[in-house]
Formats: structure tokens, C-alpha cells, sequence
């Protein structure tokens, strides 16, 4: 971290001070700070400095584990996803006039703090099913046998957390998008089409159910063995 960044711009996650960085360091390790930083989730580059400093202290392998998982592959996936997803799903962006509409608004500081919390709770979904089947589930047997049947609720634990950011995540989407106002429903609409997902809401949620049920359908097979 440049010495130049104060302890003020760490708290207000400063996206100026960190493209300011990544000019004077630009090496692979700075374009997941400078993607972050560019959709506005400043502190997470930051986090990601200290963390690829920490894997290349404690790995010494700069080739692939500090440029390539961390400064490559990660803002490459998710740059790449929302227009995949397009693609496939043949989704359609929202038109011009309501892209110019929502960028030419002002909104609450506040805003920021409401859709960090939407995110974190479908983020919290995925985390939370996976905690309760692969850690208290096991727990709650009795003489439960942790050498040849553990793996197995790891396995679970893994399948659903991706099934609950899918149908729970749609779930979720649904209940926030019919409780926000239409200055905050415009905030995500803005937000959406920054990070590269321009398209509305009740598209994006019907998508998730599409994915989420597909999903099901093909881990059925491996669901059905791992419940035996």
C-alpha cells in the first residue's frame, strides 16, 4: 500500500487514490484494486492488495498464485459473466433513455450502505446454507461417524450454497425490489449498469430462477447418491 494513501482514504474507500496506484504500479497485481475500484467497491481493492501481498509473502509463487488468481482471473470472471449471461439468456438491456435517466440523478449517500446490505445478504445465503449443512447438521447425529461420511455433507453443503445464491438469491431479489422506492429501484438500475448488468430487475430475477432450477435438475443425480 502507497504511503500516499491516508488513513482517511482507507475509510472512505477512495477509488481516486487507488487508480492513482495502479498508474504508478501497473503490474498485474493491481487490476483486480483498479476493478474494484472502478465499480465503486474501493475497499474491496484494498483487500485484495494485502491480500495477494500476504499470498505472495507466505507462497513465494508470483507467477500463478499472486498475477494469475489473483490479478487476472477474478475481475476477468466477473467482467465476463453479466455479458455471457446476456448472451445466453438473450436478455434485454435497458434502453438508452433510462440509462441517461438514472446516471443524470443524484442519489442519498445513504443508497450506497442499503445496496451493500441487498449484496450481503445474498452473499450471507450461499454462506449460511453451507454452514448449517456441512457443520451443524453432522453435529446434530448422535455417534456420528466423521471419517466416512463427512465428506459427503461437505460435498451437500458445496452443491446447495450455489443453489441458495441461485434460488434463494431470486427469492431475496424479489422481496427488496418490491420493498424499494422508485428513487432507490433507479440506484440499482444504475448501479447495474455500471458493473455491467444492465438489465431490469424482474428480468435478471426470473433468470436466476431459470439458472437456479437447471442447476437442480442437473446435480439431481449426484443429490440422490450423496443422501443415500
Amino acid at each position: 500500500m502507497p504511503a500516499a494513501l491516508e488513513r482517511s482514504q482507507y475509510k472512505t474507500a477512495d477509488r481516486s487514490a487507488i487508480l492513482r496506484w495502479c498508474k504508478k504500479d501497473p503490474t498485474p497485481r493491481c487490476s483486480a484494486a483498479r476493478f474494484f475500484a472502478e465499480n465503486e467497491f474501493g475497499i474491496a481493492g484494498y483487500m485484495v492488495y494485502y491480500l495477494s501481498v500476504l499470498a505472495f509473502k507466505y507462497t513465494n509463487d508470483m507467477s500463478f498464485l499472486h498475477y494469475a488468481a489473483i490479478g487476472v482471473l477474478v475481475p476477468a470472471l466477473i467482467k465476463k459473466t453479466p455479458a455471457a449471461l446476456k448472451r445466453i439468456f438473450k436478455l434485454l438491456a435497458i434502453d438508452d433513455a433510462t440509462k441517461a435517466r438514472v446516471a443524470a440523478k443524484a442519489y442519498p449517500r445513504y443508497y450506497k450502505i442499503g445496496y451493500a446490505l441487498w449484496l450481503l445478504c445474498l452473499f450471507s445465503s450461499g454462506f449460511i446454507a453451507f454452514g448449517y449443512i456441512a457443520f451443524y447438521l453432522p453435529a446434530a447425529f448422535v455417534d456420528f461417524d466423521y471419517a466416512s461420511e463427512y465428506w459427503k455433507f461437505i460435498a451437500l453443503g458445496l452443491i446447495n450454497m450455489i443453489g441458495a445464491w441461485l434460488i434463494v438469491g431470486a427469492i431475496l431479489d424479489m422481496i427488496f425490489w418490491s420493498l424499494s422506492s422508485v428513487n432507490f429501484r433507479d440506484y440499482v438500475r444504475y448501479r447495474n449498469i455500471k458493473e455491467g448488468m444492465d438489465v431490469e430487475m424482474p428480468e435478471q430475477i426470473r433468470t436466476l430462477w431459470k439458472i437456479g432450477i437447471g442447476y437442480y435438475i442437473l446435480f439431481s443425480p449426484i443429490l440422490y447418491f450423496l443422501l443415500r
